[in-house]
């Protein structure tokens, strides 16, 4: 019987842990958002072609937020950090990603939340400065932010 209850009590706390565990991990993401591409854009380092998107910011040690991307079916397809994090009350609420074109293609310039008052800037390696005019491209938010993006 003593065993019984053991084996109990063990199954308990293990519950218990992985419950916790999700918790953590939940608390750890930063921002949640849908975005839709219309053309295939390069993201930092990650190229993706047009589509549907969701994408998750979390919080590193060096506090760089580290951006996840996933595609429609939630599979991972890439990781970027920005170049630049600005807090800023100036992006009214809003919540976009500012794409450029250039000779190369499309790329995200910045990812302006304003429900968290940041701009995550982005230059991408070898773009000429002399970029074609930005187009807007909303986030549909998925979560609110949890705690700070920048700790500017």
């Amino acid at each position: 019987m003593k065993s019984k209850t053991r084996i109990k009590m063990m199954f308990l706390a293990l519950v218990a842990g992985v419950i916790a565990f999700a918790g953590a991990a939940k608390a750890q993401i930063l921002y949640q958002g849908k975005v839709t591409l219309p053309v295939a854009t390069r993201w930092g380092q990650v190229q993706l072609p047009a589509g549907a998107y969701t994408f998750s910011i979390r919080p590193t040690q060096t506090n760089i937020p580290l951006i996840i991307i996933a595609d429609a079916h939630g599979k991972s397809v890439g990781m970027t950090q920005p170049v630049t994090t600005d807090a800023t009350p100036q992006v009214n609420g809003q919540d976009c990603l500012v794409l450029q074109r250039d000779a190369k293609g499309s790329f995200v310039s910045q990812v302006r939340l304003g429900s968290a008052m940041v701009v995550l800037g982005y230059a991408p390696k070898g773009r000429s400065k002399e970029a074609e005019e930005a187009r807007i491209i909303w986030i549909a938010p998925t979560g609110r932010p949890t705690q700070p993006i920048s700790r500017s």
